[in-house]
């Protein structure tokens, strides 16, 4: 494209860098010639640039002539590194030289021509510099610079429009008044006409890009740059215009258009390994004005889709490319790379062996995954994972481990897989006998049940042969239990049509799952039919068993004269049939028993005419029994009005029910349905032996267990207490409604002040304490919860806290024995306080009707005891093993006072004593032990049966009714000897109206009459002294003295007590009672026997009386008498 066009002048004054100069402000007007066609050439353009001052400097520029744009195209086309660099960019740097070398420094990428712009202009002027930078490729830089202009008008928009194209002002870095929008140009400094420069960037353009840049001094007959303004163009533009200087001129060197090539060469893929399909090669197909063509090889079609370029073989594969023609330029040469596809290493291939029943099938183990090989594969067997493999295949029972080895070909490397493990099972019947339960066939696997399965329907009932399980059984299945519109059948009953199972099979507690049976034909279940065997301790779970037919049942399908016992069919299992149809038994026939069986199972019927559905069985004929049986959360279904149903039976025909229960049952779309036990002649009924069940719990704290005769069911979770009408399962217990249920019962919490005095069912109804300790509980129609009824004990309401000021208190059987069981339990009670406040009293024809307190080596206690004066009586242990027997069977450290036990006895082997059996150390003192009997043949004492070192006893005894094995009197207190503060106390009585207390004054006094004296006890008016000694005593006497009589004094063993100062003594004797009985005789004479005041004589009487007293030895020495 040419360009012509007409230049005008006009001046301006400015002032600038406070010179005052003139700039010429040049306006431009570009007309476009006609579009021509040249030979490839270069034409170049330059500004002239004069090299000095003047005055109108213009004028010699207004003759120049007008830029003629020559395009050239190259002689050679060039690709890929060698295509032709193109300036994509252009900069302009100025002011100081730092500030120059700064912003080039910036600007390292870029091309600085090194020619001052300013060059000539003096001192004081800015330096100025142009930069341009290149690329190969117009499409990474925004397109390539296609022209520059000059314009010389004041200001410098950011863009331009010209020709219809955007020009953009080229950016000036450098210093701040030259980069200023207003004031810098390339006249910066210098004064002159603001210069600026323009281009215009194209990814492609239709004649010329700009290939170089170049600054020319003094010179104008280049191609230049035009000068621009107000959109008219003018002469070649000089740089320096207006300020003096050198003439500069701006050349450009156009290049025409070259071949086309994209925006980046292709990329190939790379990684590729065999994989049996065809794979892309090309992974890149660039994005550029031009369209790229790919074929691979020499020969064939090329294509624009690299989709399409692809290859599947192993091998070396050479892609050629180019880029196609358009209006921009003609095609491109032709260049390759080349893309490998490896062979594969196979590594896909995977190997399984399915599991075999010994005997039955040989070794087939498959291989999986991806194979790409068509070599061929080989099977190898270990017995290990890590084992050396053979070809030869087991045949044993074992666990084996398999590996395949496939063969490489032209596409694959040989590979081996990893090992993978496979059993082959045993076949049961080629082990044990099955003879016996010992020696029963064992079933571990679903193929071997399958097998038997296979066997029974093939003719062999295996009447009396014995099998069981030896592990859980799951078969693998693809429909949940309660899809029952599936029809996924992966389980064959055993026992089929006429086809009976006659052996016995035992499921020792394991579980069958996943089961999917989808039949027409009757006798469905885990076992179809049996007859004449039995069928125990086997769960379902996870199991759908559905016929169009009839007898269908979670265990069994249809059960003749067998015995089904100890099964559970849990609330996952699915049963459908049209008639007969049961949780546990389809129907239950002739005579045996279905007991201690527990179902969930939801039922469904096939038809609207179905019938005869039943929690247990869905029928109970020919006098089966079926009893000890639970149906919790089932769903029984009722088809139609003539439909037999029931939560334990559907119908009751014949037989016996025996404590049966139901609960929490849907019936015939009722939840929780009540009264639909059984179904007979057609009445739908609870019945004894099939009701609802009522539950028996236990508040908290509480334990309660049933009595009678316990059948435990350890599969099916149910134990059964015959003769009681109650039953437990899964840790529940059930009555009926009516039903009397005797129970025994505890009651414990961590609270040791509170005594059980009976049990409420819940509801405010006490329940009727037998006999025997146990308790009866009256069932309604509303669940019972036993509950205790308690009260506080030893004082607690009223502060008692066990402390010396306010000690605990018992008053009660119930408090004594608390106290044991506290003790008994393990609590020591040490540094806590006990005091009886009343005597209490055990009915001793009771055997065991005390447990001592701290009752074997480990239940010790070691606290404070005071009896306070009152007396223990009753007590009757019994117990000829045990050791550690008496009111406190074991203390330690403890502190026992003031304790009276009378009319005991106790029966032990070792360390058995009356107040305590066994007491390491600590103080038992004041203590007495009356008409108690101990039997021991070891360590016993009637007041200590064992006492250690540190045992301090004081002022204790037991009595003439007491005995230890027999023996009566001293030398038996503690430890079988004697013991001066554990003795034998002589019992010293007064005889009706007389009052006798030891002359000395007393230690310690009780309510109860209790009186503590230094040696001596007195309890209920007896006072208790150590035999072989002398006591004085204060006698007072209250009885009759008849008329005529007087108290002569007082007699102890028959003879008078000596008198002095009003007390009388008497010296113990024996093991006999002490009784003090009143003289009282015959007034024979009057006066007092003094000299004042004689005995006088007034009868014959009185005179024989005086001569028998005389012939008796009494002497009356210094005594007067008188006629």
């Amino acid at each position: 494209m040419g360009f012509g066009g007409k230049i005008t002048e006009k001046y301006r004054k400015y002032k600038r860098y406070n010179r005052k100069k003139y700039i010429n402000i040049i306006k431009l007007t570009i007309k476009p010639y006609k579009q021509q066609t040249y030979k490839p050439k270069h034409k170049k353009m330059s500004i002239r640039i004069k090299g000095k001052k003047e005055k109108r400097p213009f004028l010699r520029r207004a003759a120049m002539s007008v830029l003629a744009a020559l395009l050239a195209l190259t002689a050679q086309t060039v690709w890929a590194d060698t295509y032709p660099q193109y300036i994509t960019d252009v900069i302009v740097v100025g002011g100081s030289t730092s500030e120059v070398n700064t912003a080039k420094s910036a600007h390292s990428d870029y091309t600085f021509i090194n020619t001052d712009l300013n060059k000539g202009c003096g001192q004081g002027t800015d330096d100025i510099y142009i930069g341009y930078k290149k690329s190969s490729r117009a499409s990474t830089n925004g397109g390539y610079i296609t022209n520059i202009v000059i314009t010389d008008q004041s200001g410098c928009p950011a863009d331009k429009t010209f020709n219809g194209k955007t020009y953009h002002c080229a950016p000036r870095y450098g210093g701040s008044w030259f980069c200023n929008k207003v004031y810098g140009d390339l006249n910066s400094g210098a004064g002159g006409k603001d210069i600026h420069v323009y281009y215009t960037k194209e990814e492609f353009d239709d004649h010329r890009v700009v290939s170089d840049i170049s600054i020319k001094l003094g010179e104008k007959s280049y191609t230049g740059c035009l000068r621009w303004n107000d959109n008219t163009t003018g002469d070649y533009a000089d740089l320096n215009a207006g300020a003096g200087g050198e003439y500069i001129y701006m050349q450009l060197t156009f290049t025409t258009p070259k071949k086309n090539r994209p925006a980046s060469d292709p990329t190939m893929k790379t990684g590729l390994v065999y994989n049996g399909s065809a794979q892309q090669l090309v992974n890149y197909n660039p994005t550029s004005q031009c369209t790229m063509y790919y074929r691979i090889g020499t020969s064939g079609s090329y294509t624009s889709d690299v989709s399409g370029v692809t290859a599947t073989t192993p091998g070396s594969y050479t892609v050629y490319y180019y880029a196609g023609s358009n209006s921009y330029g003609t095609a491109g040469p032709v260049f390759s790379q080349t893309v490998s596809i490896a062979k594969s290493p196979n590594s896909g291939v995977t190997v399984s062996c399915p599991e075999i029943v010994e005997g039955t099938a040989a070794v087939s183990p498959v291989t999986g995954g991806t194979n790409l090989s068509t070599g061929t594969i080989t099977y190898k067997y270990s017995t290990s994972q890590s084992g050396t493999y053979s070809t030869t295949a087991p045949t044993a029972v074992g666990t084996y481990w398999v590996k395949a080895t496939v063969a490489g070909d032209n596409n694959c490397y040989e590979y081996t897989t990893a090992a993978a493990s496979f059993k082959i099972l045993p076949d049961w019947a080629l082990h044990n006998s099955g003879d016996s339960e010992a020696d029963a066939y064992v079933i571990s696997t679903p193929q071997e049940l399958d097998l038997l399965s296979q066997r029974v329907a093939a003719g062999n009932q295996y009447r009396g042969k014995y099998f069981c399980l030896g592990n859980n059984i799951t078969y693998s299945h693809t429909s949940a239990w309660n899809n029952t519109t599936s029809t996924e059948n992966n389980y064959t009953p055993i026992g089929i049509g006429i086809k009976y199972f006659r052996g016995n099979f035992d499921g020792k507690g394991y579980t069958v799952s996943g089961i999917r049976v989808s039949s027409s034909n009757d006798f469905c279940g885990l076992f179809g039919r049996i007859y004449g065997n039995s069928v125990k301790n086997v769960i379902l779970s996870d199991a759908r068993i559905k016929s169009t037919n009839s007898y269908c049942g979670g265990i069994v399908g249809y059960c003749d004269e067998s015995s089904i016992t100890n099964c559970w069919v849990k609330s996952d299992v699915c049963i459908g049939g049209y008639s007969y149809v049961g949780g546990i038994s389809g129907k239950f026939s002739s005579g045996n028993s279905l007991s201690g069986c527990r179902s969930e199972a939801t039922l469904t019927a096939y038809s609207s005419t179905s019938s005869h559905f039943g929690g247990i069985s869905g029928c109970l004929d020919a006098n089966g029994n079926v009893k000890h049986c639970i149906v919790d959360g089932a769903t029984i279904p009722r088809a139609s009005s003539l439909s037999y149903y029931g939560a334990i039976v559907g119908e009751f025909w014949s037989g016996t029910l025996t404590n049966n229960c139901y609960a929490n049952c849907s019936v015939a779309g009722v939840a929780d349905a009540t009264n639909v036990g059984c179904n007979k002649d057609k009445q739908l009924a609870d019945r004894d032996g099939a009701r609802r069940a009522v539950s028996i719990s236990a508040a908290s704290g509480v334990t309660i267990t049933p009595t009678g005769t316990a059948t435990n069911y350890n599969v099916s979770g149910i134990t059964a207490y015959d003769g009681n009408n109650v039953i437990s399962c899964g840790g529940k217990l059930y009555s009926g409604a009516t039903e009397q249920v005797n129970l025994s019962a505890n009651y414990s919490a961590t609270d040791e002040y509170y005594i059980i005095n009976g049990y409420t069912d819940g509801h405010g109804n006490a329940l009727t304490k037998n006999n025997d300790g146990t308790y009866t509980l009256a069932m309604t129609t509303a669940a019972a919860t036993v509950t205790p009824d308690v009260s506080v004990a030893w004082g607690t309401a009223d502060n008692a806290d066990g402390m010396q000021a306010h000690p605990y208190l018992i008053s009660s059987v119930a408090e004594l024995n608390l106290l044991a069981e506290k003790v008994n339990a393990g609590k020591s009670f040490l540094g806590k306080y006990f005091r009886l406040m009343a005597d209490i009293e055990y009915d001793s024809s009771v055997k065991n009707n005390f447990t001592p307190i701290g009752f074997g080596s480990d239940a010790v206690f070691c606290g404070y005891f005071d009896g306070n004066g009152h007396c223990v009586s009753g007590l009757n242990v019994n117990k000829s093993d045990e050791s550690y027997i008496g009111l406190f069977g074991n203390a330690s450290g403890a502190v026992i006072i003031s304790t009276v036990l009378s009319g005991c006895s106790f029966n032990g082997d070792n360390y058995v004593g009356g107040i305590v059996g066994k007491m390491e150390s600590g103080i038992v003192s004041n203590c007495l032990v009356l008409n108690t009997k101990i039997t021991c043949p070891n360590t016993c004492g009637m007041i200590a049966g064992y006492s250690g070192g540190k045992l301090k006893l004081s002022n204790n005894y037991y009595d003439n009714q007491s005995n230890l094995n027999g023996r009566y009197g001293n030398g038996i207190g503690v430890n079988s000897n004697n013991n001066d503060n554990a003795s034998f106390g002589v019992r010293i009585i007064g005889a009706d109206g007389v009052t006798i207390k030891p002359a000395e004054d007393v230690l310690g006094g009780y309510e109860s009459g209790f009186k503590i004296y230094s040696s001596g006890l007195m309890y209920q008016n007896v006072l208790f002294k150590k035999e072989q000694t002398t006591v004085t005593l204060s006698i007072t006497y209250t009885g009759n003295i008849p008329q005529d009589h007087v108290l002569e004094g007082f007699k102890a063993y028959g003879v008078m007590m000596s008198e002095a100062g009003g007390n009388y003594s008497v010296s113990l004797q024996g093991i006999e009672d002490c009784v003090i009985e009143p003289c009282i005789a015959i007034q024979y004479w009057t006066g007092t026997g003094t000299e004042d005041d004689p005995y006088l004589i007034t009868s014959i009487a009185g005179m024989n009386h005086l001569a028998e007293e005389v012939n008796n030895g009494n002497t009356y020495e210094n005594k007067h008498f008188a006629l």
